[in-house]
């Protein structure tokens, strides 16, 4: 056995500390990685599932009736939603 065989097996078992350890790191590392992954997958699901669910309930509901007054210059529906048209004058 050489000189250079013999050092090299000197630190054995610090050397298998140091791989094991740096294979627990790498597991973790995957591990984070996949969660991760998989938490981004479920979010994105749930925001696809929200926005159908958003989009049925708008295809549903029947489109309300419109009346548009012209003294007021705006126009208000059965909903009580209201959209204001600004002209550039008006600023």
């Amino acid at each position: 056995m050489s000189e250079g065989h013999i050092a090299r097996h000197r630190n054995y078992g610090l050397l298998m500390k140091r791989h094991h350890r740096d294979l627990r790191m790498r597991r973790l590392t995957i591990a984070l990685i996949y969660l991760l992954i998989i938490i981004a997958i479920a979010v994105l699901f749930i925001v696809v599932r929200k926005e159908e669910q958003h989009r049925k309930m708008q295809q549903q509901t029947p489109p309300a009736t419109a009346s548009v007054s012209s003294s007021a210059g705006h126009l208000t529906t059965a909903n009580t939603f209201e959209v204001r048209f600004i002209s550039a004058s008006d600023c």
